[in-house]
């Protein structure tokens, strides 16, 4: 995290979070140049508590401050890194990885006394518990505890609050957003009634005052905000958003300037796509957090970096990623799974007796084939397809989730029991998304593998399966 040296610029922000950071030492949380102001309404406390604490055994020596700042920038691209692998892949998560350790915004966080490392720390923290809370109920609870900890060190991290709570309500977890809205009101509730009550706001410079909605202002500042949206819009796509992607626009190359425009645009939407499917919580906060920056009464381009980011890495989504990584492959060559492609083996496909998908056993039918394998890709409606191969189970293959992706399935030399099993799982599976361009690619892709699959490869998936080439079934070995 090497950047430059932040210098004694202690005039600003962080001369302010150092202040206070003296004063809860001494359980105060006032301003010690103005001895008649009130308590402190404008800075939430938690990063200046955070100084407090590191900075008490070292006499708020700025070296160790700066480096305990340097060490949230690390561990908020760590975060990213393990989110990004357990979404897309080792591939795109190193991708991720580079551009936040390279950007110049990050690098700057990282090296000066501002709150915006541990805010970043945080809320990569919340997607991390996102992108698992599958896994156990714990990593939900992670997510939720991290977005108050972001609400509490910049007052910005308040749309994220609502961001998670619209997140579980679209995935029908009523329980935890009624659980995270209930703590919320008791935590984050208290610190946002007391910058709505505080005295003085406008010479304060609290962020109530920024909102304009006090006094005699009724509900214009709706249409104040709504009227910076257009400029603020365009000063977001010719500015911020390449910077943040240091991709720097050039005053007097418009060709290239709308090149580069029409490369990020095309970029994010294939990014916003796949991260729909695959980390739907970022597209939650992203959406929150690009509508605060601009309605906002001050340009805050730098809150946009740390996530931007993960927008263009997803582009790098292709081929064989998808491909369930654990339990799948040991065949002794050094390969840690097959070509999605190999898998082309006849299966019987049975609903499951709960519902929410279908258990495929291999080695009993050869009606169906080229099963396009992608780890944890979501359908339309939400599911979930994780594929597995369980040893115990003598290779069951299991389809978790409300919806399977079907892929092509092979003609049969002759009608009988085979084809109404594939019927069977016709019904039990949706379609390929209506996209007829997104169609077309899986079904070559399959049709392509079940060309190319090499067939010593699908004994060591499940021995004894058959395996389809063409419009023909291998005999049984």
């Amino acid at each position: 995290m090497a950047s430059a040296p932040p210098g004694l610029r202690l005039g600003e922000d962080d001369a302010a979070y150092l202040l206070l950071a003296k004063e809860l030492r001494h359980l105060s949380y006032r301003e010690v140049q103005d001895v008649a102001a009130p308590m402190h309404a404008r800075f939430p406390p938690l990063f200046p508590l955070m100084l407090a604490v590191v900075g008490w055994p070292v006499a708020d020596h700025l070296d160790v401050l700066i480096a305990f700042v340097s060490l949230c920038s690390a561990g908020a691209i760590l975060l990213a890194y393990d989110g990004a692998r357990r979404a897309f892949g080792d591939d795109v998560a190193l991708s991720v990885a580079l551009l936040m350790s390279l950007n110049p915004a990050v690098l700057w966080m990282g090296g000066n006394l501002m709150a915006e490392a541990p805010f970043v720390l945080f809320t990569m923290l919340a997607l991390w518990g996102l992108v698992r809370e599958d896994e156990s109920p714990r990593y939900a609870l992670v997510a939720g505890v991290a977005v108050y900890l972001a609400a509490l060190t910049r007052t910005a991290g308040v749309v994220f609050a609502a961001a998670i709570f619209g997140y579980w309500i679209v995935r029908r977890r009523y329980a935890r957003a009624v659980w995270f809205s209930s703590v919320g009101v008791l935590t984050l509730g208290v610190w946002l009634a007391w910058t709505f009550a505080a005295p003085d706001a406008e010479n304060r410079r609290l962020y109530i005052a920024d909102l304009g909605v006090r006094g005699g202002a009724g509900l214009h500042f709706l249409t104040e905000m709504a009227a910076r949206v257009p400029g603020r819009a365009k000063v977001m796509l010719g500015n911020y958003i390449p910077t943040a992607l240091t991709v720097l626009t050039i005053e007097g190359t418009p060709v290239d300037n709308a090149i580069w425009l029409a490369f990020i645009l095309v970029t994010a939407a294939a990014g916003v796509v796949v991260l729909w499917r695959r980390w739907m919580g970022v597209i939650a906060f992203l959406v929150l957090y690009l509508l605060l920056l601009l309605v906002w009464k001050y340009q805050a381009g730098r809150f946009l970096t740390p996530i931007v980011p993960l927008l263009p890495g997803a582009d790098h989504w292709a081929g064989p990623r998808g491909l369930p990584s654990e339990g799948i492959g040991d065949g002794g060559d050094g390969s840690s799974r097959p070509s999605p492609l190999a898998l082309a083996i006849g299966v019987d496909a049975r609903r499951r007796p709960g519902g929410g998908g279908a258990r495929v056993r291999p080695g009993e039918s050869a009606v169906v084939a080229g099963v396009l394998f992608r780890r944890r890709a979501r359908s339309v409606a939400g599911g979930v397809l994780g594929a597995r191969f369980d040893r115990r189970r003598r290779g069951l293959l299991r389809f978790e989730g409300a919806r399977l992706l079907r892929t092509f399935r092979p003609p049969v030399d002759q009608p009988g029991p085979g084809a109404a099993r594939a019927s069977r799982f016709d019904r039990a599976v949706s379609p390929l998304p209506s996209c007829p361009v997104r169609r077309g690619i899986a079904d070559w892709r399959v049709r392509l593998g079940a060309q190319l699959a090499p067939v010593a490869g699908v004994p060591r998936l499940c021995r004894g399966a058959p395996v389809l080439r063409g419009d023909r079934a291998a005999p049984r070995t």
